[in-house]
């Protein structure tokens, strides 16, 4: 096997990921993009794929971000809204695998290890998909 598989290398590592069939599936996801995300999805076959995905990145962000500011009573209708879009995405034969990993960031002054929210888009109805990513990422900063 090609140990530079996707220009990754020899230090990259398997990432399962899990279809999310609901908003609460994607709890640990939105805890983990708090810190770092990594989205992967499949080129769009259309306008409405394109309209589809860039809605659910929207509020998967907006959840990420909002987060820590929502009362855990609220978070709710956090979840709502994400299964709003993970069904629009269904009717157009689209899925959403999301999990989380923790990797390394260089940066300027060291390195840092952080969660990872890794999130992917796509046209794949398996339970589980695998994407690969590099053991340590570049960070900002």
């Amino acid at each position: 096997m090609d140990d530079d598989v996707d220009g990754i290398g020899p230090d990259g590592a398997d990432v399962a990921l899990t279809r999310a069939p609901t908003g609460t599936a994607l709890w640990p996801a939105i805890e983990a993009a708090q810190y770092a995300r990594m989205v992967d999805f499949e080129p769009p076959r259309s306008g409405e794929e394109r309209a589809a995905v860039d809605a659910f990145l929207d509020a998967f962000g907006r959840c990420a971000e909002d987060w820590e500011a929502v009362p855990d009573q609220n978070k709710t209708a956090l979840f709502t809204a994400l299964d709003g879009h993970l069904s629009a995405l269904a009717r157009i034969g689209l899925h959403v695998h999301a999990g989380t990993t923790q990797r390394d960031f260089d940066l300027d002054d060291g390195s840092v290890a952080l969660p990872v929210a890794v999130v992917r888009v796509g046209h794949d109805a398996d339970d589980v998909v695998h994407v690969r990513m590099p053991h340590t990422l570049q960070g900002m900063g």
